[in-house]
């Protein structure tokens, strides 16, 4: 038997529809896996993202970067609620700032002292709407995860694990020192071919490593580099210059070299190839990564106890295909929960996400069980 096909102006269509329907199975999602807060992101909210962004930034919010917008809005909202929660708008910082906007908006009367203002401004609900609170609340609240992560201690066998698993990160770069000739671009027609030569001057023949440095221009940042880096090389001669100096060979004169500047005659004194540093030499630097890996950890699984507390629904706009990144837009109708996951509204189709994958969206709904956390954390890199 062939399903029926509702008409295409049918409320079960209707975004609205879809949307009331979700937040009842929001409270029945609640009442199941226990009191929790609820965050409801509308349409129009994703909009003022994606409008604030573009404003800012001058870029069009493709799917992907308009999903990482609501994931920071709905994290900022936990956290802001926690923060009126612990009564953080009662801080000194904070007080002071509500009576200033207090006073600017005329809320109270001239016989009113700054407390008489600020209980006005809290029975406004100035504290919850003011950008500038609201931000130093949320900050509050972080400092305070952060704080708690302060305690951690590290043993010998942790610095050591780390850094076996990390040993790549910790190595000394190579390193050379080398003497010079240089022929300056500014002073010579051709310096390439002056460059050349002065290569054929007897001296230059020898092998031995002289002070012929007088045979060509002056050269304001000097004739001899010691222990300089690959990299060192580059920002102070440039990219043809270092690249040309790292093939030559010990105790020889080179061909003429480019740089920036001019035409170099370079003589290679030492090398120091690259190396991995021995604990003993990076454990100060194996030290500070761990520590802050394991912050990181700890601040990430307080955070994700908070938004275990709490579910989420967003209703997507309806935008369509993106022709700018080539990806479809997010699915409208989602509840994110701690326990009980995921909740989507019904519309069969089948819909790549940045964190799913891709997801099969059956004509009747569906639940996954699996816990989801909202965002992820970032890994560091070093040089």
């Amino acid at each position: 038997m062939m399903p029926k096909v509702l008409p295409q102006g049918s409320w079960f269509n209707k975004p609205i529809f879809q949307f009331l329907m979700l937040g009842l199975l929001a409270y029945a999602l609640q009442q199941w896996a226990g009191p929790q807060a609820f965050i409801a992101v509308t349409s129009n909210k994703i909009s003022l993202l994606k409008d604030q962004w573009q404003t800012s930034t001058g870029l069009q919010a493709n799917p992907a970067r308009l999903k990482a917008l609501v994931d920071v809005y709905v994290e900022e909202e936990m956290l802001f609620r926690e923060a009126l929660n612990k009564n953080l708008h009662e801080h000194p910082q904070v007080k002071q700032r509500i009576i200033k906007m207090a006073g600017f908006l005329e809320l109270g009367s001239s016989d009113d002292n700054d407390e008489a203002l600020y209980v006005k401004a809290i029975d406004a609900g100035l504290h919850k709407n003011d950008a500038l609170v609201r931000s130093m609340m949320i900050s509050s609240v972080r400092n305070s995860i952060s704080t708690k992560s302060e305690s951690i201690t590290l043993t010998k066998e942790e610095i050591n694990q780390y850094y076996l698993g990390n040993v790549d990160r910790y190595r000394a770069p190579g390193r050379v020192s080398f003497e010079h000739v240089f022929v300056s671009k500014n002073r010579n027609a051709d310096g390439r071919r002056r460059a050349e030569e002065l290569r054929l001057l007897e001296g230059f023949s020898s092998t031995a490593s002289n002070s012929l440095a007088s045979l060509g221009d002056p050269f304001i940042k000097g004739y001899r580099f010691s222990g300089l880096s690959m990299r060192k090389l580059t920002e102070l001669m440039g990219t043809e210059f270092s690249q040309g100096v790292g093939q030559l060979n010990l105790g020889e004169w080179s061909k003429p070299i480019e740089s920036v500047f001019g035409w170099h005659l370079v003589w290679v004194k030492k090398i120091n190839p690259a190396r991995v540093l021995s604990l003993v030499e990076a454990e100060h630097r194996v030290k500070r990564d761990l520590l802050k890996e394991l912050k990181s950890q700890a601040f990430d699984t307080a955070l994700s106890d908070i938004k275990r507390g709490y579910t989420v629904a967003i209703e997507w706009p309806d935008s369509g295909f993106d022709s700018d990144s080539g990806n479809e837009s997010p699915q409208p109708g989602l509840i994110e929960g701690p326990q009980p996951g995921l909740i989507e509204s019904p519309q069969p189709e089948l819909l790549e996400s940045p964190q799913l994958g891709l997801i099969k969206r059956p004509q009747l709904g569906l639940i996954k069980s699996p816990q989801l956390a909202l965002t992820e954390g970032n890994g560091s890199q070093h040089d």
